[in-house]
């Protein structure tokens, strides 16, 4: 007995020896494959950050939208018999698009018009009778309700034969097809998607140092990016009272599209917004940007480290950026080689714009 615990004992300690000195070599094998941190200033440029005078009229980009945007929702239950769109097909205002087979609603209307005739026949015969004491008063209340259930249902029978038959609300352009000959349609199920693009509605995120100069019913020119021969004259017709998290606020402008050359909804585009007068503005080349202008980041040159900091963004275009939160005049902004960069790294500035 004492023989076995000898042994599970020596067992155990080897076992443990073991794991110490697997888990030592992976120490070591980890702190050799560590890279090392090398102490090699990265060359790079920087420029100054500074004021300069910009034009109080400014451009933004955008996308187009439709005016009016729907999914057509079934009303009534039945099996669809008769389907007279597809996508991308035109439909005018009123134009039938779809039929649901009507035969049981129908017989249900004949037979709620002959209730509805007995009952008003019957209700007339009361109203003679109660005034030589033949029917009670109840029996008379009782009939005019009876007339009056009648002709509720012969009014739900008529709407439900009138949602039957399902119509454009509008006109405009299907974009997706929900529903196919012989399948069934319940109430709140989807049949169609429809826009329309005649009128078009130009949304863009405009910064809260540019917002003070857009006004309801000022007039914009707007371009569309994917052919800039398209060029609109719009109306703003919507300002959004709330900032989004990237503090911009949504512009809705109002655009009369062209029917020689239409506009998809979806496109992208630009506004020009046109207000006398100039302002200064604390700008950096748009080079020194790092991240998106949501998330914007830039790194500056502290001595001979490189230390990142996040900015707050306001107008933009393809050579400079506004700054309205982040930095002051004078800081030294790094425009190239932050590709190797990270917080606090070594830097040796090899050129100054």
């Amino acid at each position: 007995m004492k023989k076995k615990i000898l042994i599970i004992t020596i067992v155990i300690i080897c076992t443990a020896l073991f794991l110490v000195k697997l888990a030592i070599n992976k120490k070591n094998i980890d702190e050799a494959t560590k890279p090392k941190s090398l102490n090699i200033a990265v060359p790079v440029i920087t420029d100054t950050v500074k004021y300069i005078t910009l034009d109080n009229s400014f451009s933004i980009n955008g996308s187009f939208s439709p005016s009016h945007e729907l999914t057509i929702m079934g009303e009534t239950s039945g099996k669809i018999i008769e389907i007279n769109f597809e996508t991308g097909d035109y439909v005018k205002e009123g134009q039938i698009l779809a039929r649901l087979d009507m035969d049981i609603l129908n017989a249900q209307k004949q037979l709620a018009e002959a209730n509805l005739n007995k009952t008003k026949s019957d209700l007339s015969k009361f109203e003679q009778m109660i005034k030589t004491d033949a029917v009670t008063q109840q029996q008379l209340e009782e009939m005019k309700l009876a007339n009056i259930n009648a002709l509720t249902s012969l009014t739900t029978v008529n709407k439900q034969l009138e949602y039957s038959v399902i119509r454009a609300p509008f006109s405009g352009y299907i974009t997706k097809k929900y529903i196919e000959r012989g399948g069934m349609m319940l109430p709140g199920s989807p049949i169609a998607e429809i826009i329309d693009i005649n009128t078009l509605k130009f949304i863009s995120p405009v910064a809260e140092s540019d917002i003070s100069r857009v006004k309801k019913n000022q007039e914009i020119r707007v371009t569309c990016d994917a052919d800039n021969t398209i060029e609109f004259k719009a109306r703003v017709k919507a300002i959004s009272m709330k900032a989004d998290e990237s503090k911009r606020y949504t512009v809705e402008s109002e655009i009369k599209n062209s029917t020689s050359n239409p506009v998809k909804a979806g496109m992208y585009g630009t506004a020009f917004f046109y207000s006398n007068g100039t302002r200064q503005a604390l700008v950096i080349p748009r080079s020194g940007l790092t991240g998106s202008i949501k998330d914007a980041k830039v790194y500056i040159a502290v001595g001979n480290k490189a230390v990142l900091k996040s900015i707050t963004t306001a107008y933009s275009d393809d050579k400079i950026i506004e700054v309205t939160e982040g930095l002051v005049p004078g800081q030294m902004v790094i425009i190239s080689g932050q590709i190797n960069l990270e917080n606090n790294s070594l830097i040796e500035i090899s050129k100054k714009k």
